[in-house]
């Protein structure tokens, strides 16, 4: 089994940036919109959802709930952003492609690990 994790790491108020590591190696930067208590058809990620879409976007409002994969991130953008996302979108489809067409019966996870700091215009806390 292949395993996808998510390290949230930091997080604002309308987006969070993590880190995606496939079989424990970094890949890409990830973007997604901030923590809501409601959801928001087509815009907020929902906790225990399946069916996770990955694909390449710039901004929050690019995320509609979804995860946007980036070679760089830029926390001091407001709100944050990720770049380079087709370049880090195409090499990570290549990977998982990979995985699929090697064992397409194999089961692949993904795992959201929460270490996300609130940063704050007076700086970071936790």
């Amino acid at each position: 089994m292949h395993n996808l994790v998510l390290n949230r790491l930091f997080s604002g108020d309308d987006w969070t940036i993590g880190v995606l590591e496939l079989d424990l190696q970094p890949e890409c930067f990830v973007l997604e919109d901030g923590h809501r208590t409601v959801k928001i058809a087509g815009s907020t990620r929902i906790p225990g959802f399946s069916a996770i879409l990955i694909h390449p976007g710039n901004t929050v409002i690019d995320t509609r709930g979804c995860l946007l994969v980036g070679r760089i991130a830029n926390m001091d953008a407001a709100p944050a952003i990720v770049g380079a996302s087709r370049t880090a979108f195409w090499l990570l489809y290549a990977k998982l492609l990979n995985w699929f067409t090697t064992n397409p019966k194999e089961k692949v996870t993904i795992t959201i690990v929460d270490r996300d700091r609130h940063l704050f215009s007076s700086g970071l806390t936790s």
